[in-house]
């Protein structure tokens, strides 16, 4: 089970990505993969696979601080693609579309409020369910952002 961590850094976090993965409208671009959508924590009930989503696996610890005020706090978030299928191979090109993404937004980094965010490891789960197949497959990035 996956435990939600919520606070201010977190949710900068959350709106970061909503905004990154809400810009990238091109005909390979998240928001024309994951046809389900992309959201903090867990997904809508009956959302129809491909869709993403992302949960905060630690509360934020303090990364920086200056005279005893926390400038900047790291995270680990996992960031992860739900499809309906026996392979994983579908899900493949939108996590890899989900790094390009993370990287490049690292230039335009949200107004200095994300500061870094690194890919740390990969995460993989087969599920069945009332007969279905679903494959999950993500990683796990570590990131700073400013302290609030």
């Amino acid at each position: 089970m996956t435990l939600y961590y919520q606070g201010a850094e977190t949710l900068i976090l959350d709106d970061w990505l909503e905004a990154v993965f809400a810009a990238d409208t091109g005909s390979d671009g998240v928001a024309t993969l994951a046809t389900g959508g992309w959201y903090p924590d867990i997904a809508k009930r009956k959302t129809q696979p491909p869709y993403i989503v992302w949960q905060h696996q630690v509360p934020p610890v303090d990364a920086l601080t200056a005279t005893d005020a926390s400038v900047a706090v790291a995270g680990v978030v996992l960031i992860k693609v739900i499809i309906q299928n026996r392979s994983y191979a579908p899900a493949r090109p939108i996590l890899s579309r989900i790094v390009s993404l993370i990287d490049r937004a690292q230039a335009d980094i949200a107004n200095g409020r994300i500061l870094a965010v690194t890919r740390r490891g990969s995460f993989r789960q087969a599920e069945t369910g009332d007969n279905v197949e679903y494959r999950t497959l993500g990683y796990f990035f570590d990131y700073q952002a400013q302290a609030l």
